[in-house]
């Protein structure tokens, strides 16, 4: 008998936040593989969606928010009250639904600011010995400069807020680190990647005319550091004929159109807005070297568990990192390397790598790797151990 258990994130599956919610769904996909029935609960601007993820995604529930807690753009002090009821309501509805469902196990993905209405349900979850996890998706959690006043004390609440409210209660808190773990309440784990949702390219050989393609998939911010590609550009040798795909919209964009034309390079760099399904598909075929994230270190970040260094790797395209990412050792040839650092990025040091070891790096190769180390459900197991499979589940991968 599978142990039901409900995913509670508080993301808008209607908002831009589409690499956030395929990972939750590639998860929920893991859990059923590994003895769960899992359930999955997520936002949209005006209504909390519940949806039976075992066969599927089967909508099972919907509860409209009241009007006071429906999402709004603007004004600024109109969406954040909106925000707070909005949370209050969701929870509302986790809550109820954990009691209707009867489920054993309840995961959540952090929720932030913790309230005191997350830590009353969590301490009734304790003691009616409903199992819980905590999902931690970037630990450890960067902590500001004191300078900045408004950014320190916000981080000391929540730590504080956290430490009170939500961690006396729970029995596991599952870290996605890139760090060491020794506390032994905390399960560090890795990002994993759905293998089955990701497919592998089918790329023909290049020809000297082609260009030298590289591709970016992200919602845009500044420790992507994709300024430095860009910065790149310039200079470059003809011989290279490198363009720069960026696959994704965020703060930066209009700063980074502007680099480009200041680098006189916006011709070579090319702008597609978020791709997703066949589209980004479609893209990645004609990709040479994916760019993972550039600039971890604009954040006081020296690791790396990026969903995109897996995505690529899934895929079966080579891809360059600036941060150690344990996933990744460093014997691997189809993993570039760039310093931890704000200098543009040597394209033609880079090109003339791609060029060594194309002949070893084809993609099903790369995909392999893949396949043997970075499945969800590789990754989950050390979270879920030892729990029986029902005659007839999936094997581990193959979700």
């Amino acid at each position: 008998m599978k142990r039901k258990l409900l995913y509670v994130a508080f993301l808008r599956e209607d908002s831009d936040a589409v690499g956030f919610i395929k990972k939750v769904y590639a998860q929920c996909k893991a859990m059923n593989n590994l003895g769960r029935h899992t359930y999955l609960l997520l936002s949209r601007k005006d209504r909390v969606v519940c949806y039976d993820t075992l066969n599927g995604q089967e909508m099972m529930q919907e509860t409209f928010y009241s009007p006071k807690a429906v999402f709004v753009e603007t004004p600024a002090w109109k969406r954040k009250t909106a925000s707070y009821f909005r949370m209050k309501e969701y929870l509302q509805a986790a809550e109820l639904l954990s009691d209707t469902l009867g489920v054993q196990e309840v995961y959540i993905r952090r929720i932030k600011p913790v309230t005191p209405q997350l830590s009353v349900w969590l301490r009734k979850c304790r003691r009616r010995d409903r199992k819980t996890y905590y999902e931690i998706p970037d630990y450890p959690v960067e902590i500001p400069a004191k300078k900045n006043w408004t950014s320190y004390s916000a981080y000391v609440l929540d730590q504080m807020t956290f430490r009170l409210g939500v961690y006396p209660f729970v029995q596991k808190i599952v870290a996605v680190s890139i760090a060491p773990v020794t506390d032994p309440k905390v399960i560090g784990i890795k990002n994993g990647i759905d293998l089955t949702a990701t497919p592998v390219v089918q790329k023909k050989q290049r020809n000297r005319s082609s260009a030298f393609v590289l591709a970016g998939v992200a919602n845009l911010a500044p420790w992507h550091a994709y300024d430095r590609v860009i910065r790149g550009l310039k200079g470059c040798p003809e011989y290279v004929n490198p363009e720069f795909h960026i696959i994704g919209d965020g703060p930066v964009k209009e700063e980074l159109k502007q680099l480009a034309a200041d680098q006189g390079v916006e011709d070579r760099v090319i702008f597609h807005g978020t791709l997703t399904g066949s589209e980004l598909n479609q893209m990645m075929e004609n990709v040479d070297v994916g760019v993972g994230i550039l600039g971890n270190h604009r954040r006081n970040f020296f690791g790396d568990s990026s969903l995109k260094n897996r995505e690529y790797c899934a895929r079966g395209l080579p891809f360059m990192i600036s941060s150690e990412d344990s996933d990744f050792p460093v014997h691997l040839s189809f993993v570039f390397r760039t310093p931890a650092d704000d200098a543009e990025v040597d394209i033609e040091r880079l090109f003339a790598e791609y060029r060594q070891y194309r002949s070893r790096n084809t993609p099903a190769y790369i995909r392999s790797y893949a396949e043997q180390h970075l499945s969800w459900e590789q990754k989950l197991k050390h979270v879920f151990p030892g729990e029986p499979k029902e005659e007839g589940d999936m094997h581990e991968g193959s979700a």
